[in-house]
């Protein structure tokens, strides 16, 4: 959000804004989720991480795209646990 203001392609106002609305809603969901790496490209992972979803559960999610094969992912513990199974 930073680089995005300060380049202009997003105005100050907005910026703050956008701020201010992530970290409400961090702090609503605290505690309620958990993050994990996951070392693939975010096309190969999405149907995992469809696949790792139990009914009547949130999804798992990716978080944050780090590199070409590095995600964050984040999302239900159970979920979490399932991919891990999955994954090794």
């Amino acid at each position: 959000v930073a680089s995005a203001a300060v380049s202009g392609l997003l105005p100050l106002k907005a910026a703050a804004r956008l701020i201010v609305a992530r970290s409400r809603r961090q702090h609503e969901t605290r505690g309620m989720g958990r993050m994990a790496a996951l070392g693939a490209p975010a096309a190969a992972a999405l149907p995992v991480l469809e696949a790792c979803r139990a009914p009547g559960e949130p999804p798992l999610e990716i978080a944050a795209i780090n590199g070409p094969a590095a995600l964050t992912i984040a999302g239900p513990p159970a979920a979490l646990a399932r991919l891990e199974a999955e994954a090794t």
